[in-house]
């Protein structure tokens, strides 16, 4: 009867018995749907070898089950219990066995306690964590007598023995579905009611996956030392993780899908295509390398720490989108490639190694293109996508190239352009025979001059395009028949110098006016196509912004790939020879000396003279000179090897602050030559270049954001951002780009707003922050430029460019905010955001930062609390909105120019008089004098009307006395009656008015 197979799994034994032991049922092809099979007494009845099992529970249990058997020898019964599950298989989690000698031939019975492990039994609770979800589970018993059975032998191996066996398989519940464990424990009542509410609760995993994708959009790789670096940590999902551990361990597997466009095959030795680089800067599995040939280099690490390389038989297709496929299973490894939108099956291969092949993608960290260690290809990538656990198949795969126009565009453009270089190299070939042809006779004819010079040039009679070719590059031909403007230089590459010529002619048309910018623009991708790549920036630019051109991003993106290359100065070697010799040996300047003794080692330019070099830069040294210092710690390593007197000049230039010095201290250490030193020490290495790029050293700041980028040394920890900021640091430093700059200064001066506005953006779109604000304030005061570009959006562009930057200027940042306080075109009003950006104008020490962030407190707007602790403003102290004013009107004065009188002088002059006003008018004094005031008025009131009252009764009582007769009214005639005296007559008169009065 042919039983199940068991296959035994360990790695660190290996045994010569076979591992696939033949027992009961197919348990790897069981289900959790196999029933179990009641075994028929024959054998018993019979009176032959016998096992069965009995009181089984239906399902994975704690329980008593029963095993009966019959022994015709003396035997040993064994009996276990396996269980599979999502990540292992065929595990024993219980074992049992024992031995029968005597009596034979009677049918024992054997009670056998079956104990299943916690994670199997139970669901999670608030002590057991980590229930499995189990497969299936079996419990087998076999019967095996003693004198067949080696002594020694595993338990799993005496069932080649067995002479009577059976099994049967348990249901499997999930882990939701179990009861909770007893732990027969006291809890407090506050612990049950907590965990009662987390029973209720459904937590759900957070969703990971072990398919990562590297790259969704294209990437141009140009040949350089630069690519897509990624790292990759352990999974946070349990299971992934344990999946993963088991795939490094056991049976590594995984699956890359990378979509290409090659436009050339490898000029170096080896071009990066995908590579993996582990801790020890050693390059591991997988590594994929583009050779000259157009073939693949595959070079895989296994597991017994040999290195194996493969070289693929077929070559990797030019100008057409296609998908190279790589699963790795084991030993194997499968190359396939894929062509366009279709997946038209192109080339595929399969190779087997000797020994399984070692993989951890957590260790160190992997390149897509170029890295520091190998140069890119020359093309693009296009949708990248990795399966970190699995091994699929080319139908299994969900990476297909994207509808999307610029993946049709990069086809289209190189596919034009191929045909655009033929053409121009086919016109030079025959202009270079017309010109052969002219001045094939030696003799000077005047004649013949005269009539070269302004009759019709003798021209080929066979014209080798069709109409068709005509019609569809008519503007280059127009270019290529205008022969008195394009100077040909057959001595350098023909095409590259045509597209040369051709983008200086357009820029200076655009330079004078920007009313035709669409009618140049054939002319600029002309010049793109012959290789001048300085033309596909300005494209570039033009589709971005929409200068001249509808808006493009995927225009964009195809031509901004090649523009910041190298662009020489004419140098007069001869004279700059002659400055120095002369300030050296006659002057003794101390730089001339090094620079002249620099010369001299190199030879450059000069005969070589170790023994007066040498000689010049110690007195250069000597007279104060670091750089000497540096200088002959290089001599001493480079020409001398002697490395302990090169550490010394450096050492001493170091502390001196030599950046140079540094960095070669750094390289020492890095390569292991530092003395006393037993190999090489990164970590010290990393710090020396650390102060080196501090400096400003170039090389030492793209080693430092190579160690920021990758993580890749224990105590550096990955930092991107600030790698970013070193590499741009380093980029801003290209001649190329203080040459632009320095040209849209001068037109600027010259008053070409044109050619300084076309300059500026240039650099702008490259990430120059000082061009960036430049070219916002052309839009905004130069309003001829409204006429090409919007200026609104000029403005918000590129002001909105230069305040992300990392150490943007303060008048982007007021700008900015302004543009945010009064809302711009199409833009709402945001005080947030305008607080924000005078917030970090003020912290860069602008006093409109502090004057504008006071301003909005006085129209009544709350500043929130993290931007006046980013001003460190103790809001402790300020208790109303008042204080706040003043303490930012003081700032302000704080860090106005001392020289002239502030508006926040002025303002705060003025609080402080409304405050001094306020605080007099509010004073004790204050009250006290008005309080006085007013008691007085009260109580000369008072006595003013008490008067008036006595008056009036006075006058009262003289109305109310006694008559008189006539007679006494009437006063007695006197002799001075004509001349009264004044009191006489005054008073009756003021007595009679008076009642008069009361009268009334």
């Amino acid at each position: 009867m042919l039983g199940w197979i068991h296959i035994l799994w360990d790695p660190k034994q290996h045994h010569t018995a076979p591992l696939f032991l033949l027992c009961m049922v197919p348990l790897l092809c069981a289900t959790k749907e196999t029933t179990s099979v009641t075994k028929q007494p024959e054998q018993y009845l019979n009176n032959q070898d016998y096992v069965a099992l009995e009181n089984l529970p239906k399902t994975v249990a704690n329980s008593n089950i029963t095993v009966k058997y019959l022994c015709t020898r003396p035997c040993t019964v064994h009996m276990d219990v396996i269980a599979s599950s999502e990540f292992r298989t065929g595990i024993s989690v219980i074992k049992k066995r024992w031995k029968i000698k005597k009596p034979l031939h009677q049918l024992w019975t054997c009670s056998v306690k079956l104990m299943f492990p916690s994670s199997m039994v139970y669901r999670d609770d608030y002590i057991f964590k980590h229930s499995i979800d189990m497969y299936y589970a079996a419990v087998r018993a076999w019967v095996v007598h003693n004198d067949q059975v080696d002594t020694e032998s595993r338990h799993n191996e005496t069932m080649f023995y067995a002479v009577a066996k059976t099994f049967a398989v348990l249901d499997t519940i999930p882990p939701h579905q179990r009861p909770y464990k007893d732990h027969r424990i006291c809890t407090t009542w506050l612990f049950k009611y907590m965990w009662m509410q987390r029973e209720k609760e459904h937590s759900v995993c957070r969703f990971e996956t072990d398919v990562d994708t590297l790259l969704s959009s294209p990437l141009a790789s140009n040949k350089e030392h630069s690519g897509l670096i990624k790292t990759f940590q352990p999974f946070k999902n349990r299971e992934l993780e344990i999946r993963r551990q088991q795939s490094v361990k056991y049976y590594p597997r995984f699956t890359l899908s990378i979509w290409m466009y090659l436009l050339d095959y490898c000029r170096a030795k080896e071009c990066g295509i995908f590579h993996h680089i582990d801790t020890n800067n050693m390059y591991t599995t997988p590594l994929l390398f583009l050779t000259s040939e157009g073939k693949i280099h595959v070079q895989l690490q296994l597991a017994d720490g040999s290195v194996s390389a493969i070289l693929s038989t077929f070559y990797l297709p030019l100008y057409q989108w296609f998908r190279l496929d790589v699963t790795v299973y084991r030993k194997m490894i499968i190359l396939k490639t894929l062509l366009g939108q279709e997946l038209k099956s192109h080339e595929d291969q399969t190779y087997s190694l000797d020994e399984d092949i070692y993989f951890d993608d957590t260790v160190g960290y992997m390149a897509l293109g170029g890295s520091k260690y190998v140069v890119g290809i020359d093309g693009f990538f296009g949708p990248v996508k990795y399966y970190r656990l699995r091994a699929l198949q080319m139908d299994e795969l969900s990476n297909l190239l994207p509808e999307h126009e610029i993946y049709h565009q990069i086809g289209d453009y190189y596919s034009r352009c191929m045909n655009v270089k033929d053409i121009v190299r086919l016109h030079s070939v025959m202009r270079l025979e017309n010109r052969n042809m002219e001045t094939k006779c030696a003799a000077r004819n005047y004649y013949k001059d005269l009539y070269l010079k302004y009759g019709n040039r003798p021209t080929s009679n066979m014209d080798p395009w069709t109409k068709e070719d005509h019609n569809k590059y008519s503007n280059l031909f127009r270019l290529l028949s205008s022969s008195e403007w394009i100077s040909w230089d057959f001595a350098n590459d023909p095409v590259v110098q045509f597209g040369k010529n051709i983008f200086e002619v357009a820029m200076k048309n655009l330079s004078s006016s920007f009313h035709h910018l669409s009618a140049v623009v054939p002319t600029l991708l002309d010049a793109s196509c012959s290789g001048y790549h300085k033309a596909s920036y300005m494209l570039a630019i033009m589709y971005e912004i929409g200068l001249g051109v509808p808006t493009d991003p995927a225009q964009h993106r195809l031509a901004q790939m090649l523009f910041w290359g190298q662009q020489g100065v004419t140098k007069n070697t001869r004279a700059a020879i002659e400055w120095y010799e002369r300030g050296a040996l006659e002057n003794q300047e101390p730089v001339l000396m090094y620079d002249y003794a620099v010369l001299l080692f190199k030879g450059d330019g000069v005969t070589r003279n170790m023994k007066l070099a040498l000689e010049l830069m110690k007195k250069s040294a000597a007279k104060g000179q670091v750089e000497a210092l540096n200088g002959l710690g290089w001599y001493y390593q480079h020409f001398r090897k002697d490395y302990v007197r090169a550490v010394k000049y450096w050492t001493e230039a170091y502390d001196k602050g030599n950046t140079d010095a540094a960095f070669n201290l750094g390289v020492m250490c890095l390569h292991g030559t530092y003395p006393g030193e037993p190999g090489a020490n990164e970590t010290r290495a990393f710090e020396f270049m650390s102060r080196a790029s501090e400096g400003g050293h170039i090389e030492a700041s793209i080693n430092v954001a190579q160690y920021f980028i990758t993580g890749n040394l224990e105590s550096v920890p990955k930092n991107p951002e600030t790698a970013v900021l070193l590499a741009k640091a380093v980029a801003e430093q290209n001649g190329n780009i203080g040459l632009v700059i320095r040209k849209a200064v001068n037109a600027y001066l010259d008053g070409s707003i044109n050619e300084a506005y076309l300059n500026f953006i240039l650099t702008a779109e490259a990430g120059v922050e000082m061009s960036q604000t430049n070219a916002a304030y052309l839009c905004e005061e130069y309003s001829d430029l409204d006429t090409v570009l919007l200026s609104d959006i000029c403005v918000w562009r590129y002001y909105n460019f230069s305040v992300h930057q990392h150490d943007p200027s303060t008048y982007a940042l007021l700008k900015m905010g302004d543009m945010y306080y009064y809302g711009a075109k199409d833009q709402h009003r945001e005080l947030d955001l305008a607080m924000k950006m005078y917030t970090r104008a003020a912290l860069q020490g602008d006093s409109q930062g502090f004057f504008n962030l006071a301003q909005l407190v006085q129209e009544g707007f709350a500043i929130p609390q993290y931007f006046l602790q980013h001003l460190k403003i103790e809001t402790s102290g300020i208790s109303d909105n008042r204080s706040l004013l003043i303490e930012l009107y003081e700032r302000c004065q704080n860090h106005s120019n001392e020289e002239a009188v502030s508006p926040c002088t002025l303002v705060l002059l003025y609080l402080q008089l409304t405050d001094a006003w306020h605080s007099v008018l509010h004073s004790p004094m204050i009250y006290f004098l008005v309080l006085l005031t007013l008691a007085v008025f009260i109580v000369q009131s008072i006595y003013a009307v008490h008067d008036r009252a006595v008056q009036i009764r006075r006058n009262e009582n003289v109305n109310s006395s006694p008559p008189q007769d006539d007679t006494s009214n009437v006063p007695a005639p006197r002799s001075d009656q004509r001349e009264p005296s004044v009191t006489a007559d005054f008073a009756p008169q003021r007595l009679e008015t008076r009642n008069t009065d009361l009268h009334r």
